[in-house]
């Protein structure tokens, strides 16, 4: 979000390998896909996170480096869909 893309993108690789040993929550990687300004990317991460049933989604609906993305129409939906619409 600083606008050190690169670094972002090389700590989501990093991520995308160490998945393929270990468990790696999808949450992860939601705020290297904001820092990349992939918003399908992260909405897909949302998806899986909530899969996975990651402990850290509910977070989702007070974190405010989530802000921007408060206004789409996915977000607005992924929260009805986790009940935290309220």
């Amino acid at each position: 979000m600083s606008g050190q893309k690169d670094e972002a993108q090389k700590i989501l690789h990093a991520l995308e390998e160490r998945s393929k040993e270990e468990y790696v929550r999808s949450t992860s990687s939601i705020i290297m896909y904001h820092a990349l300004e992939d918003i399908d990317k992260l909405f897909e991460c949302f998806e899986r996170a909530m899969e996975e049933r990651d402990p850290v989604l509910p977070l989702i609906n007070v974190l405010p480096e989530l802000d921007v993305f408060r206004p789409d129409p996915r977000f607005k939906a992924f929260l009805k869909k986790m009940n935290l619409d309220k």
